[in-house]
């Protein structure tokens, strides 16, 4: 008899797992939108403020440290949207089902651009880890597309923020 109540309580636990890591990311992205539009100049600093709890902090600060530079100067500066991986700005986003790989959750998050007539389309896929009980966002990787191969921001801060 515990064997037939153990396997429900597996899958409620995977499926808060679950939920909790499509909350976060959810969280994410109306707290994003928001930051754009009340913060157009430093949308990226105050979103990663905002959402301190929910981000890696590694993550956050090569992202401020990229948002903070300026072009024309010798420092490294954000020249696109890594929410969105794009430079039109987004219209709408639909989180999708979190999968787990390898111990991190990835959440797929389908993206309409503004001067995109095509429908919302999986742009990226934020990932997750788990640190205590709490999933916090550790990177954002991008789909092939266009001739592009898959990438990811981490990797990308990274080589740019490099000495």
């Amino acid at each position: 008899m515990n064997r037939l109540l153990l396997v429900p309580l597996l899958l409620l636990a995977l499926v808060s797992s679950a939920m909790a890591q499509e909350s976060t990311v959810r969280s994410f992205y109306q707290a994003y939108m928001a930051a754009v539009e009340e913060h157009p100049q430093a949308w990226v600093q105050h979103l990663m403020q905002v959402q301190a709890d929910n981000v890696e902090s590694d993550l956050s600060s090569m992202l401020v440290r990229l948002a903070n530079g300026k072009p024309g100067t010798e420092e490294p500066w954000l020249d696109f949207d890594p929410f969105s991986n794009s430079q039109m700005g987004t219209q709408s986003y639909t989180v999708g089902k979190a999968t787990l790989k390898d111990g991190l959750a990835y959440v797929p998050v389908a993206i309409a651009y503004y001067r995109d007539t095509g429908p919302e389309k999986v742009r990226v896929r934020v990932v997750l880890r788990q640190t205590g009980s709490v999933w916090k966002i550790a990177n954002f990787v991008y789909p092939a597309d266009a001739g592009m191969a898959t990438w990811d921001l981490k990797s990308f801060l990274k080589q740019t923020l490099q000495p």
